[in-house]
């Protein structure tokens, strides 16, 4: 079911009684037929808003589909310089997109820079999903597969790895530049366990 509004004078909260007070013969009606519960998405040209369960039919929004609630403060644009930088004796990381940094909800990314012969030993992120797309430098990328089995390929500038969820790997640099690479983790965590590996120094932002 399609409701449209015009929400670009409206306040939020507004939209949510005007959906509900919209909604409730419908539900009437529906729970008297004992109709299955069904599902709606509220459309318009504004920002997308949550809206209250009503008593036979739940209201299904991009922000009521899961997962913690959109900080109240956006940021729509970060560089390393504007977030903290994890340090680690192969290299460093800055998070320049997750909940804290940028208000994302489902994922973070950020900048990952291996000193020549460092590299992310093998490891892994439980429940997540990574993408590594190499900005520059050269390397060997380990993915293991399904089985285990490790699959190792050389990597350089343009290439993008696909992790699986929970799947062991390591990114190694082989050249004798610095090797940086974008990193993204789907759903957003895997940023906050790597704080607490052992020897991680963690330097606030504009400190470097």
């Amino acid at each position: 079911m399609e409701l449209g509004f015009d929400r670009r004078d409206i306040e939020p909260d507004t939209v949510a009684r005007q959906a509900v007070e919209h909604l409730e013969p419908l539900v009437d009606a529906a729970n008297q037929r004992k109709e299955p519960r069904r599902y709606c998405r509220v459309t318009g040209t504004g920002p997308r808003v949550s809206l209250p369960r009503t008593r036979g039919l739940r209201l299904a929004t991009a922000h009521s589909r899961g997962g913690p609630a959109m900080p109240s403060k956006e940021r729509y644009f970060n560089t390393p310089d504007d977030v903290e930088t994890l340090v680690f004796d192969w290299g460093k990381i800055s998070i320049t997109v997750s909940p804290a940094a940028s208000g994302a909800r489902n994922f973070s990314a950020g900048i990952v820079t291996m000193q020549p012969g460092g590299g992310h030993t093998r490891h892994n992120h439980p429940g997540a999903e990574e993408i590594i797309h190499v900005i520059s430098g050269t390397g060997t990328q380990m993915v293991e597969d399904i089985e285990g089995n490790p699959i190792t390929r050389e990597i350089g500038p343009g290439c993008s790895v696909c992790v699986p969820e929970s799947r062991f790997h390591s990114t190694n640099n082989t050249g004798k530049e610095p090797m940086v690479v974008y990193v993204v983790y789907a759903p957003h965590g895997a940023e906050e366990f790597l704080k607490t590996i052992p020897g991680c120094q963690i330097v606030p932002a504009n400190k470097r």
